[in-house]
């Protein structure tokens, strides 16, 4: 239980591959981004669809920061 603790609030900096490797998804996920800006209307969905790509890169981040 406390190695949870650290795993999750411990400050860490991520290695030149973890960089590597968020810098990969974060293409991705630009590149998903103006696909939605493109053909999605305006509006609550367009909002909430950015949002949960916001959400992405951040669980994305933590998760290859977190790797052993």
């Amino acid at each position: 239980m406390i190695k949870d603790i650290g795993l999750r609030f411990n400050r860490r900096y991520p290695s030149q591959n973890q960089e590597n490797k968020s810098e990969y998804v974060r293409l991705a996920v630009w590149v998903l981004a103006e696909t939605i800006l493109k053909y999605c209307p305006e509006g609550r969905e367009q909002s909430l669809a950015m949002t949960k790509l916001e959400e992405v890169l951040f669980w994305t981040d933590a998760g290859i920061i977190r790797e052993d």
